[in-house]
């Protein structure tokens, strides 16, 4: 009744809602375009348009903030800059993720007879993070375009692993690949949406993590803050994830706009689509949005068929309300269903899923900064640019400061502010709705009927002011809270045995409930060629069981747990003229343990087929981390070499207890959460992105993690092996046409803890190859909006499997990967 009453709410809601609402550069700029015209002077009544694209994508370049005498903006979109030429003016152009330049009236006009400016990508340095987006990012990062094919992705979790970063726990050959990064996973990553919404697993399994809850169509870039220094958005102890939605857009008029895409592929018959239409004016833009993805089986490498059928998607409405040029309100409400998805390493499959996710923000920015286009820095800190290429391809964007350093906010030179940068409070809500069983299962004999029915309830708030301090220094204060509740019962019928006929009913989740309330802070201050980043945070964190079973009693003396938890972090970068950054930083995060690790209540859920007790006796875990960063740029080449290190106190893992017995006759025993007095991680992370020419990019990545358990000297359980990751592109036809090749090979993994199980993992490499196409590259047209993207994923058959893919049950074989796919994706905007 209570499932049925909030769907019911929710539904009135969602639609009451929609019935209320209706550089290259100019050096090769000049060497393309020098016979095409000469320089001519400017005349005070000349108005020229000029349109800067990306040097590598040729794609229009949005948050662009220029000053041209007294005239000043950002650009959109479409990357158009609209200015009257005036004697001895200089145009000066700055952007987050491409940096500054100037441009004299001779290159004003020289770029508007070509058909555009051209700007290679560049980064100034960040914080370690790696920013995945479809307009990528800025910091220590990595950025990952999201363009068609990415906005057709029914799954972030597998999203994320296009960086060599991430490796993803893989229980189903589809579907609800959960991240690892670093060696970090679960509760030690911070997964939110803009800065604050988050969804817990309502399965005791993970089947549905945090990740497989974002709309990647709605999604404009993810913000991968590695280690414990971004302390705005939550504990970031091993890492935040920030997937950071499409800013709305305003115009004079009532302007229509709206995207379709789809995409087919061969092995499994998948296919999936997008749609989002919508109606922007001066004070609006209101647009609804849906997308669902299914497949069957695949083929993999080896020939054999691996269960990976899905059915999944979503739907949701967006709207933006500008009151005035100071305030502005944005709404959204999101529906996600997922059913007969089929995880074949463990005992039951997803039956159904469903999922509400909304969020209501108001935003002020003052009259003094409104210009510089604030509201993005607020929601996410980093800096932004507008790159965009026809694959999924992922471009490292090096960068050695903090996660946000300069941004679209800044400041153009002369302009002036008051102490009040920005303003915006945030309230949120998630309700997942999860029924697994075992009932699409060839079982013979059938000894038992098996299915669990689980929700989760996440609310929260979030409010926060951006300062603006001297010297161009910036501060971010603020508070948030954050509430997730999980319930859920597990309903065996007995078939066969001497059981036969009884059912019982197991209390996973025994409805506990974690409240975490925090207030943050973090100053950003430059002085010369250095510039400075210091964050702190304080958390104080209630847990709870508010149904607890009695079996589950008589293993601890301790159901409610309250702990303080101070983290802190700083960072110092140092500019070696225009090329060289380097950078260091330092952080101390501490984090309590999630619901799964507290009371978790008999459930096999680790990678083992031990079940699993909660223990809500347990310590904080603290990450004392540090990463040196060297970063590269020139106008044609990037590069980055990122090394980190963390010790870990009171690092929470599982131990066998022979005191316990199951509640399955299937598990060989019980395993209790525990704190390990120290284990260790450390690694390193290598970009490098080159143009060669105007025709050529490349660029590789490579990451590798090492793992300690320095209590037992053995490894730590689930640590990827070595990525190494290639891909050269061409540029042809003014950008039309973009064909790819990519190579990833990844070492093999014997370093396995033994304790857990975990058994080696074999090297493997995969070539890809894919064709973009855009059949108009520079006059708008019909054609101008349509994206053409084919190829075909592992060509030369590879059997492989991840070494975090667990084994198909039963069986012994872990889940290998699909083998030779052919896929086409077509998407078209307006």
């Amino acid at each position: 009744m209570k499932t049925l009453f909030i769907n019911i709410l929710l539904s009135f809601i969602f639609f009451g809602l929609i019935s209320a609402d209706y550089s290259i550069a100019i050096g090769i700029n000049q060497a393309i375009n020098s016979e095409r015209i000469g320089a001519a002077e400017a005349t005070s009544n000349e108005t020229i348009e000029l349109i800067v694209r990306d040097a590598v994508s040729r794609q229009p370049v949005a948050h662009i903030l220029y000053r041209y005498g007294d005239q000043q903006g950002s650009t959109g979109a479409q990357g158009v800059i609209r200015v009257n030429l005036r004697e001895n003016v200089r145009l000066e152009l700055s952007h987050v993720s491409y940096g500054s330049r100037t441009l004299t009236n001779d290159d004003i006009r020289l770029a508007t007879a070509s058909g555009a400016f051209y700007w290679m990508e560049r980064t100034t340095q960040m914080q370690p993070v790696t920013v995945v987006s479809v307009r990528p990012g800025e910091q220590s990062r990595t950025v990952m375009t999201l363009e068609t094919g990415d906005k057709l992705s029914h799954d972030a979790g597998s999203f994320l692993q296009n960086l060599a970063a991430f490796s993803g726990v893989r229980k189903s050959g589809g579907y609800g690949f959960d991240p690892v990064l670093r060696g970090f996973k679960y509760d030690q990553l911070n997964v939110v949406i803009d800065g604050s919404m988050s969804a817990s697993a309502a399965c005791p399994n993970r089947m549905d993590p945090p990740t497989s809850q974002v709309a990647m169509s709605m999604i404009e870039r993810v913000e991968v803050l590695k280690g414990p220094y971004a302390l705005r958005f939550g504990n970031g102890f091993g890492g935040t994830i920030n997937f950071i939605s499409a800013s709305p857009e305003f115009s004079e008029g009532l302007t229509p706009y709206g995207r379709f895409s789809g995409s087919v592929e061969s092995n499994n018959a998948v296919y999936r689509t997008e749609a989002v239409a919508g109606v922007r004016t001066a004070q609006t833009d209101v647009s609804l949005f849906g997308s669902w993805s299914e497949a069957a089986s695949y083929t993999d490498g080896r020939g054999q068929r691996i269960a990976s059928g899905f059915e999944r998607g979503s739907y949701g409405m967006k709207s933006a309300i500008r009151a005035n040029d100071a305030h502005r309100v944005d709404v959204s409400l999101q529906r996600n269903v997922a059913s007969d998805t089929q995880f074949p390493s463990l005992a039951m499959d997803l039956i159904s899923d469903k999922t509400w996710m909304g969020s209501a923000t108001w935003q002020y920015t003052p009259g003094d900064t409104r210009s510089h286009n604030s509201n993005m820095e607020a929601r996410t800190g980093y800096r932004q640019s507008a790159r965009a290429t026809t694959s999924a391809q992922h471009v490292d964007i090096p960068s050695t400061g903090t996660h946000a350093q300069t941004t679209e906010a800044t400041l153009m030179p002369g302009a002036r502010a008051g102490i009040l940068h920005h303003v915006e409070a945030n309230l949120w809500f998630s309700y997942v709705d999860h029924f697994m069983s075992n009932e699409l299962r060839e079982l013979n004999p059938r000894m038992v009927n098996a299915g669990t029915q689980a929700e989760t309830l996440n609310f929260g708030a979030r409010s926060e002011a951006q300062l603006n301090m001297p010297r161009g220094g910036k501060t971010y204060v603020g508070l948030d809270f954050r509430s997730e509740q999980a319930e859920g019962i597990r309903e065996r019928e007995m078939l066969m045995g001497p059981m036969a006929g009884n059912t019982f009913f197991d209390n996973a989740w025994q409805k506990s409930r974690i409240q975490n309330t925090g207030i943050f802070a973090e100053m950003q201050q430059s002085a010369g060629d250095y510039r400075f980043v210091a964050s702190a945070r304080l958390d104080v964190n209630h847990a709870e069981a508010l149904d607890p079973d009695e079996r589950f009693l008589t293993t601890t003396n301790e159901l409610k747990v309250t702990q303080i938890n101070p983290s802190l972090s700083a960072g110092i970068i140092r500019s070696w003229g225009n090329t060289l950054e380097t950078g260091f930083w330092a952080g101390r995060s501490v984090r309590s343990a999630g619901i799964t690790e507290r009371y978790i209540n008999f459930f096999p859920v680790g990678l083992d087929p031990y079940e699993m007790l909660g223990n809500p006796s347990l310590k904080q875990e603290v990450n004392h981390q540090a990463d040196v960063i060297f970063s590269w740029n020139t106008a044609a080449l990037r590069a980055e070499i990122n090394l980190f290190q963390s010790l870990i106190t009171n690092y929470i893992s599982s131990q066998i207890d022979p005191d316990l017995a199951p509640r399955m006759g299937t598990a060989p025993g019980v395993r209790r959460y525990v704190n390990l007095d120290r284990a260790w991680l450390g690694g390193v992370e290598v970009s490098l992105n080159q143009l060669i020419g105007p025709y050529i990019n490349h660029g590789a990545q490579l990451a590798w993690t090492y793992g300690e358990n320095l209590d037992s000297n053995e490894a730590l359980p689930e640590i990827a092996p070595l990525d190494l990751r290639y891909r050269v592109g061409l540029i042809l036809w003014d950008g039309r046409v973009h064909p790819e090749l990519s190579v990833r090979h990844v070492r093999a993994q014997d370093r396995v803890s033994e304790s857990f199980g975990e058994l080696p993992s074999d090297a493997f490499t995969r070539v890809d190859v894919s064709l973009g196409v855009r059949p108009s590259g520079g006059m708008q047209s019909v054609w101008s909006n349509l994206r053409i993207v084919a190829g075909v994923q592992n060509l030369l058959d590879t059997a492989y499997y991840e070494h975090l893919s667990r084994n198909i049950a039963g069986t012994g074989q872990p889940i290998y990967e699909p083998g030779r796919n052919v896929y086409i994706t077509v998407g078209y905007s307006f």
